[in-house]
């Protein structure tokens, strides 16, 4: 009898050992299946966060132009030189990004503008952070009016915004 018993001890010890693998591998294929879900979800708010910026960006009040504080459709060109500074202060807000602006028509030569050189230049870069190591690059393109007060005119202009996975 005593016999009988040690074996059916041991036949529970060995099922209730069976139950806790099954549960245990059950936990980890979840918590995988989660953490994946996870990051995908977090992919998928970051390519929003990515085209909403395109929206809000020539809203935006470092940039935007006004006349005699009427609010203006377009971007001036001269406020970005002024606040590219305080963009590339804020890498925590952007991330590894690229933020350009390129006069597109009338045509004038593809050179960097800085406050030295104001004429003959089309491309103002308001934000450059690249990583080292490239993975992959979001990129959306979208065309704005840009006002140039040096010359009092306005342009069509490209608006180009890159983003970094590394």
């Amino acid at each position: 009898m005593n016999s009988k018993a040690q074996l059916q001890t041991q036949e529970t010890i060995l099922v209730l050992f069976i139950v806790v693998v099954i549960i245990l591998l059950g936990i980890a294929f979840f918590l995988r299946y989660q953490r994946q879900s996870i990051l995908d979800e977090r992919t998928t708010y970051e390519r929003t966060q990515f085209q909403h910026m395109i929206l809000t960006l020539p809203e935006d009040a470092a940039v935007r132009c006004s006349r005699f504080g009427q609010k203006e459709n377009c971007v001036d060109t001269l406020k970005i030189l002024a606040a590219a500074p305080f963009f590339q202060n804020d890498p925590d807000r952007y991330g590894t990004m690229n933020i350009t602006f390129t006069q597109l028509y009338p045509a004038v030569p593809s050179v960097s503008c800085t406050t030295g050189t104001l004429t003959d230049c089309g491309v103002w870069t308001l934000y450059t952070q690249r990583p080292e190591h490239i993975r992959t690059t979001l990129k959306t393109v979208t065309p704005l009016s840009l006002y140039r007060p040096e010359s009092d005119h306005y342009v069509l202009g490209l608006l180009t915004i890159e983003r970094y996975t590394s």
